[in-house]
C-alpha cells in the first residue's frame, strides 16, 4: 500500500484512479477497466481500491500504487519527489490535501526553471534488451502468410522483409523471459521493436489476421520490462520531409508499404516521453489516427506535444465513408482506420495525399489572460 493508500480515503483514491483510466467495470473492491500504458482494447487492467495496488494482466508495466500510475500516465520519473509533488498538485482537491501556495512571479520563473534543468536530465523510461537468439528462433514469413497479410492488411513483401516482421513460431516460458518453446499453431507475427541504436527492446504479437478468439488482446508486448512505449520504427530511418504519424504498427506497416514516409508508437501515452517528441522535433506531421472518438482524442494529445516541440501539425479528416454516423459523430471507438482506407475501401496513395493536402491545422489553445 502507497502514500494514497495510507492518507487517502477510499472514495478519494475511487475518484483519482478514474481519472487515470478507463473504467468499464466495478467488482467489489477492484476498477478494472482499459490499461492506459498501453494499446488497450480488451479491459486488461485493474486497481484495488482498498489495497491501493494496480495490475496489468498484459504486464507492460511492474505493479504499483495509485501515484505509481499518475506516474506512469503522466511520463513523470517513478518514486521520485517530482512526481509526488506533481500528483499532490494535480489532485489537490480530490484528495483534500490543499491547494499548493502562491507563488511570486520572481518564484515561479525559479521553479520553472529548476523543472527543465530537471526535465534536460530525465532518462526516458527504456524497456530491457531482448537476446537477438528470441528474435532468431521465430520463423520468417512463409509465401501463404505473405499473401494473407497483402490481402488483409495491405502489408508488402519488401516491408514484411525490410522491417523484420516474422511469425510468432515460439513463445516465452514462464520461467525464463527470454527462454523460448515452439508453439503448435502460428496466429501471430512479431514486429521487433528497436532503439536508435538497433537494439531489440521489445517484441509485439500481433494477431494481425481478423480478430482473436476469446479475450485475447489483438497485440501485446513480448512480457514485463518490455511494455514502454518506443517509436516504430525508429525515427533515425524515416527520410527527410513530413512525417505521417500513424496509430499503431499495423496501420504503419500498410502505409510503409505505400511509400509512405510513416511512425507510430506501440502505445498512446497523453504526454509523451521526451526522445518521442524530441525525434519529431520541427517537423512537419501529419495523424491518421483511427476514424472514431479514442482515436480523435489521442491524436489531439498527439497533437498537442507535437506543437511544443515545434511541430507544424495537421490532422486527417477522414471522408464519411469511414463509418461517420448519421447524426455527424465517430463511433466511441473500434472505428475504421488507415488499414480499412486501403484495404476495404480500395484507395490509392493519390487519394490519401489529396486528404494530407487537406488535413486541418492544429493550433494549440491560447493560455487564458494573466488576471
Amino acid at each position: 500500500m502507497g502514500w494514497a493508500g495510507r492518507n487517502l480515503t477510499r472514495d478519494q483514491r475511487d475518484a483519482i484512479a478514474r481519472k487515470l483510466f478507463t473504467v468499464t467495470e466495478e467488482e467489489d473492491k477492484w476498477l478494472n477497466g482499459l490499461c492506459p500504458l498501453h494499446d488497450d482494447q480488451n479491459q486488461s487492467f485493474s486497481y484495488n481500491v482498498d489495497e491501493d495496488v494496480f495490475h496489468c494482466f498484459r504486464q507492460c508495466v511492474e505493479d504499483g500504487d495509485l501515484v505509481d500510475l499518475y506516474c506512469h500516465v503522466r511520463g513523470l520519473p517513478l518514486r521520485s519527489g517530482e512526481g509526488f509533488k506533481a500528483f499532490r498538485r494535480e489532485f489537490a482537491a480530490d484528495a483534500g490535501v490543499g491547494q499548493p501556495a502562491r507563488r511570486t512571479p520572481g518564484e515561479a520563473r525559479k521553479r520553472e526553471v529548476a523543472s527543465e534543468k530537471s526535465e534536460a536530465k530525465r532518462e526516458p523510461r527504456q524497456n530491457l534488451e531482448i537476446p537477438e537468439a528470441v528474435y532468431e528462433a521465430m520463423t520468417p514469413v512463409t509465401p501463404d502468410w505473405a499473401s494473407r497479410l497483402l490481402h488483409l492488411r495491405g502489408w508488402s513483401r519488401e516491408t514484411i522483409d525490410g522491417y523484420g516482421v516474422r511469425l510468432l513460431s515460439h513463445f516465452r516460458r514462464k520461467s525464463d523471459l527470454y527462454s523460448v518453446f515452439p508453439l503448435k499453431s502460428i496466429e501471430r507475427v512479431v514486429i521487433p521493436v528497436r532503439d536508435a541504436q538497433g537494439v531489440l527492446r521489445n517484441l509485439r504479437c500481433y494477431h494481425a489476421l481478423g480478430k482473436p478468439q476469446g479475450d485475447q488482446p489483438k497485440i501485446f508486448s513480448w512480457g514485463r520490462g518490455h511494455g514502454a512505449s518506443m517509436l516504430f520504427p525508429p525515427a533515425s530511418m524515416l527520410r527527410q520531409g513530413s512525417v505521417l504519424l500513424c496509430e499503431g504498427e499495423g496501420d504503419c506497416l500498410c502505409a510503409l508499404s505505400r511509400g509512405l514516409n510513416a511512425i507510430t508508437q506501440t502505445g498512446k501515452p497523453n504526454e509523451w516521453p521526451e526522445d518521442h517528441a524530441n525525434a519529431l522535433a520541427g517537423r512537419k506531421v501529419t495523424i491518421a489516427y483511427d476514424a472514431d472518438q479514442a482515436g480523435q482524442k489521442y491524436a489531439l494529445a498527439a497533437a498537442k506535444n507535437l506543437a511544443r516541440k515545434g511541430c507544424a501539425v495537421t490532422i486527417i479528416k477522414w471522408p464519411a465513408f469511414m463509418g461517420l454516423r448519421d447524426d455527424g459523430t465517430w463511433p466511441e471507438d473500434h472505428g475504421q482506420d488507415l488499414t480499412d482506407y486501403f484495404v476495404k475501401h480500395g484507395k490509392d496513395v493519390a487519394a490519401f495525399l489529396t486528404l494530407i493536402d487537406n488535413a486541418e491545422p492544429y493550433a494549440a489553445a491560447s493560455p487564458p489572460p494573466p488576471k
